[in-house]
């Protein structure tokens, strides 16, 4: 019989799939992280008085890297980027399709265009920004009701059963939510963007590596900080603008003054402007997960089929048995 994939085959899978910028899982993703980390080491090593020893311990506590909570992290990991990634790509609509509907919509409605002349260098700018703010807007809106329909909170208590956080708590994630979020955030940029180029003529990002260079420029540093120990906060007018790790730890929070709190992704704009920002001050022990809920998400079969069940009760009308406090007021509209 003859293997799935050729050796080289698989290397250009692995290849793209790890080492692309562009991608969440990448390789590159990670080093950048770990740079920042050792950049504030290095900025704060004769502050804090801690020798490289114990930088390591600090950044790979045993507590945190071998607890339950991240093996199955790991599971979802190996699951959802390495097995379904494709599958995944598979069944997305891209931002492309959305553009040329739009587009079409457009000349529809008999829309001129170009509206506005401008320098290359200011469509560069403009446009990159503009995309950004769609993902990020689509990222909020889709994130939102994912907490505030109950149907849809079911699927995403799976991400939030993590009880400790690790970079590979990224993919812990239920498929439901893995298909909905990208198609969301598709949708939102290829409307956007058919409508800049509506009014520039001829749209285009400041790239670098075929991303968005200011998405790119947030992948390759603090993303993967965002699920991990590490307290980074943004503060003042900076906290409303951007998500620092430490805002998203916060949403992570079992404390119900943090609820549905900091749901955008690389920006705060959003969430200050919808009034559900929440800004890092200083240091805070936080504790994540459902409570006891938490338990039901250890399992292959907790995390993914528990989650239709509960959703078809609710569907249904029958009334949630052994759910937790935190988790209903999550989701309470």
């Amino acid at each position: 019989m003859s293997p799935i994939f050729s050796l080289d085959e698989l290397a250009t899978i692995l290849s793209e799939r790890y080492f692309s910028f562009a991608s969440p899982s990448s390789l590159p993703t990670y080093l950048g992280a770990f740079a920042v980390l050792a950049l504030m080491f290095v900025l704060r090593r004769r502050a804090i008085g801690v020798s490289m020893r114990g930088f390591w311990r600090a950044l790979f506590p045993a507590k945190i890297f071998q607890h339950r909570s991240t093996r199955v992290d790991i599971v979802h990991f190996l699951f959802n980027a390495v097995i379904l990634s494709t599958a995944y790509s598979s069944i997305l609509l891209t931002s492309e399709i959305w553009y040329h509907g739009m587009a079409a919509a457009l000349d529809f409605l008999h829309v001129p265009g170009p509206l506005v002349d401008a320098p290359v260098g200011v469509i560069l700018v403009v446009t990159a920004l503009v995309e950004l703010a769609m993902l990020e807007l689509a990222y909020w809106f889709c994130h939102y009701l994912m907490h505030r329909i109950p149907v849809l909170w079911e699927f995403h208590k799976v991400h939030h059963s993590a009880e400790v956080l690790t970079p590979l708590t990224e993919w812990r994630q239920h498929p439901v939510e893995m298909i909905l979020n990208p198609n969301t955030i598709s949708l939102f940029v290829g409307v956007g963007y058919a409508c800049l180029n509506r009014v520039f003529g001829a749209a285009q990002p400041l790239s670098l590596f075929g991303m968005n260079v200011f998405l790119l420029t947030f992948t390759m540093t603090i993303l993967h900080l965002r699920h991990s120990h590490v307290w980074l906060p943004f503060t003042g007018l900076m906290g409303r603008i951007l998500q620092s790790p430490a805002h998203h730890q916060i949403h992570h929070s079992t404390n119900p003054a943090h609820f549905n709190k900091n749901l955008g992704f690389g920006l705060s704009v959003w969430d200050w402007a919808f009034g559900t920002l929440w800004i890092p001050e200083k240091r805070q022990r936080i504790e994540f997960g459902l409570g006891a809920e938490t338990e039901h998400f250890n399992t292959a079969h907790g995390t993914l089929l528990r989650p239709f069940v509960k959703a078809a009760e609710h569907v249904s009308g029958r009334r949630l048995e052994g759910a937790s406090a935190p988790a209903e007021s999550r989701a309470a509209p």
